[in-house]
């Protein structure tokens, strides 16, 4: 049609609007065949089935059969159009329905039950508990109240099937315990002697035609129109008046005038509020037009919205404007909120159906409900009123702020940078502004969030997908499912920290689990090497490893400085054990390695190593020289040790001593390696120190047990948890803390005698 466009972007243009005629047709043509081009399947997988369940399919076979007969061929479309035509999705299929019976003592094994629906073209899985009927029969005769559960699975390739299952749970398994009832000489109400467990997904019934097609669209594409036409028009127009004007030189000129800085910032909001409400004017009124509401409070409110919104976006725009130098800049900082306000509306449309009333009376959620309102025929005054109010006055404090920042040399035409006034101000005597502090100290701030939260994210990525292989395996044992209904008495946040170690005590008995976790340290190392690299402007894989500690120079260095490191590990947590042990804390109960778990036990001392150096590589090689580049050597070592520390706290058994502890040997370890230069030694104590500890020993590794020991620990019946760290493990011990300060103070007379040396 005359446009320059590629061929992809035509075919997709054609695409999108072949797309939307269909979604707008869907509304109106609800009897389309969609079905004949549909994977439908109707079978249903029944575990665990109880006799009583399988009676009642039999006896309900007949009526199935007569219904299929009636229905006709499902696969001749020209011979059976007309039922093919009026077609619904039911949860027997018209007789189609065929019931596969399956037995497993794992009831939430989700994944061989996808495999079951599968192989046998089943849209449902019905689980059983295994003594289903013996169950009935306690409650029947006045023993029991408790409710069997039963449990239901379903396919989600299709939206169909969870309106299947719905109809199957209410009236084939509503039926089924009527029969029961009946069979038991009751009469059949409304109660339920079973317990269905299901998450439907609620649907919200718009109707189809005309009206549900304007409705849908005025509550969700029109309003984010409006707020894309406001934003865009805002951004395009905005961030050229003062930005713009900075960068050809122009603005000076206006700031030598006699006007006011605020009578300057809100000539400039009104022209751009005028601007942007043309364009919104125009597909507001068209908007209310088709909307067919022909009142005077309809355009009122949908211009009083829209009036209100403007102004809030250009003040933000303006206050960007003024903030930075050019139009490239500012626009590239109004991006972030103009994604931000974008996402607002995604939500707003996602709970359209369900909102809150409070929504109503909040800046932007109001006018965006708001205009929906006004479009299908409702005027909230009240809402109306106060988020319009709230809104004016968050632009008003915004103006306020832009007025404020207009009287900064920062953000008006001066060409030095920050730094270079900075000096000069020093340079004659003079103090650094409040907003210079304040721009120092959220830096700071930012920097400090970034680094902190960086090895939590990294490490709780790695472990969660560690997981998941192990626990798609768990759940296909019946102690899973054992597990899960123990969960039913879990009714405290102490609960929930309990059951959530015991999983990790199950798991850690697991070589699969040990396997996966030592492959996820291995991937924290790369990540951290490649983190290193991107922050540091830092080229070479080599140098990339070297900057976090890990100097690959000479071979002969590394050997020295890892098997010092190993035995010192080993020395330390042995003397720890020696203390308990002359304290009479503990005594020696023989070897205790099993055959049956040594898979576990070879799993576990390899965990070891790559876990060693990945806590070392966060919390020593990379944090403290990323503090150091910023601050001075203390603060990267205290951030890092009580980091350390903190990671732990959540671990059974911890303890203020154990902090206490954990910071402790991380500010040994960070001294060990200011002295070495390398984190060489500290991974290889670090790694010597758990497995000394955990499968050595025998004792629990910061609250964690190991499943196979060499030696076997028992503590004596007046042990105290003071000196042995109860259930935390040494670490949460006296006996540690004197270890520790022992070594540190080796260490840091070591540390001395270089500076010395070096001093000479």
């Amino acid at each position: 049609m005359g446009a320059e466009a590629s061929n992809a972007t035509f075919f997709t243009s054609v695409f999108f609007v072949a797309a939307l005629a269909c979604f707008a047709i869907s509304f109106i043509m609800w009897w389309f065949p969609y079905h004949l081009f549909s994977d439908e399947v109707y079978n249903i997988i029944v575990v665990n089935s109880p006799d009583s369940f399988r009676k009642f399919n039999e006896d309900m076979q007949p009526e199935l059969d007569e219904m299929a007969e009636d229905y006709g061929d499902r696969y001749d479309y020209f011979a059976n159009w007309e039922n093919m035509a009026d077609f619904e999705y039911i949860y027997v299929g018209y007789g189609w329905t065929e019931f596969i019976y399956k037995d497993t003592d794992a009831l939430y094994d989700f994944v061989t039950f996808g495999k079951w629906m599968r192989e046998n073209d089943a849209y449902l899985t019905v689980v059983f508990p295994k003594d289903f009927d013996e169950q009935i029969r306690l409650r029947q005769e006045g023993k029991t109240d408790a409710k069997p559960q039963i449990l239901t699975y379903y396919r989600t390739n299709s939206m169909e099937y969870s309106q299947m299952r719905e109809g199957f749970i209410e009236e084939y398994l509503d039926y089924y315990q009527s029969t029961i009832r009946e069979n038991y000489g009751l009469v059949i109400t409304s109660v339920e002697d079973s317990e269905i467990i299901d998450d439907p997904i609620p649907t919200v019934d718009n109707g189809y035609g005309i009206k549900a097609f304007t409705d849908t669209m005025s509550r969700t594409f029109v309003p984010i129109l409006l707020f894309v036409i406001l934003l865009y028009a805002s951004m395009s127009i905005g961030t050229n008046v003062i930005a713009g004007q900075k960068e050809r030189g122009t603005f000076t000129g206006i700031l030598l005038t006699p006007l006011p800085r605020y009578a300057i910032i809100i000539g400039y909001l009104g022209g751009v509020v005028l601007k942007t409400l043309i364009p919104a004017f125009i597909i507001a009124t068209l908007s209310v037009l088709l909307a067919q509401q022909f009142s005077i409070g309809a355009f009122i409110s949908i211009y009083i919205y829209i009036f209100v919104l403007a102004v809030f976006i250009a003040s933000v725009t303006i206050l960007i404007s003024v903030i930075n130098d050019t139009v490239v800049s500012a626009q590239t900082a109004f991006l972030p909120v103009f994604l931000i306000l974008v996402a607002v509306c995604v939500t707003c449309i996602q709970s359209v159906a369900e909102r809150e009333d409070f929504y109503m009376f909040m800046p932007v959620h109001g006018q965006f409900y708001g205009i929906g309102d006004v479009l299908t025929g409702s005027i909230n005054v009240p809402g109306l009123a106060v988020s319009s109010l709230a809104t004016l006055i968050l632009s008003a404090i915004i103006i306020f702020v832009t007025v404020k920042l207009l009287h900064s040399e920062r953000y008006t035409v001066s060409i030095d940078t920050v730094d270079a006034k900075e000096v000069r101000r020093y340079r004659e005597g003079g103090r650094s502004s409040v907003l210079e502090y304040f721009n120092k100290a959220t830096d700071s701030f930012s920097y400090f969030i970034t680094e902190l939260f960086y090895p939590l994210i990294v490490l709780s990525f790695y472990q969660f997908l560690a997981m998941i292989p192990v626990v798609v395996a768990y759940m296909r044992k019946p102690e899973y499912s054992s597990f899960i209904q123990d969960l039913q008495n879990v009714g405290s946040v102490n609960d929930i920290f309990n059951k959530t170690f015991e999983i990790f005590g199950i798991f850690f008995k697991d070589p699969l689990f040990l396997g996966m976790m030592t492959l996820g340290y291995v991937l924290i190392i790369v990540t951290y090497f490649i983190h290193a690299g991107r922050v540091w402007k830092i080229k070479g894989i080599k140098n990339k490893i070297g900057a976090c500690g890990y100097p690959l120079t000479s071979g002969k260095h590394i050997a020295k400085n890892y098997c010092l490191g190993f035995l010192f590990g080993f020395l330390m947590m042995t003397a720890t054990v020696g203390i308990m042990r002359l304290t009479g804390q503990l005594t020696f109960g023989g070897f205790n390695l099993s055959v049956s778990g040594l898979g576990a036990f070879i799993f576990n001392l390899f965990m070891w190593f790559p876990q060693g150096a990945s806590e070392e590589l966060m919390f020593r090689g990379y944090m403290i020289p990323a503090f150091n580049k910023r601050y001075k050597t203390a603060v990267g070592v205290v951030v890092s040790s009580i980091l350390f520390s903190a990671f732990h706290s959540l671990n059974p058994g911890f303890t203020p001593l154990a902090s206490i502890n954990l910071a402790l040997i991380a500010v040994l370890f960070a001294l060990i390696y200011l002295l070495t230069g390398d984190i060489w030694m500290t991974s290889a104590m670090h790694t010597a120190w758990n497995l000394t500890q955990g499968n050595i020993y025998g004792l629990q590794v910061s609250g964690n047990l190991a499943s196979n020991t060499v030696v076997k620990i028992v503590y004596d019946s007046n042990a105290n948890p003071v000196i042995t760290g109860g259930t935390f493990g040494p670490e949460g011990g006296l006996a540690t803390t004197a270890v520790t300060c022992v070594c540190m103070v080796i260490v840091i007379a070591l540390l001395i005698s270089k500076s010395r040396k070096a001093r000479k």
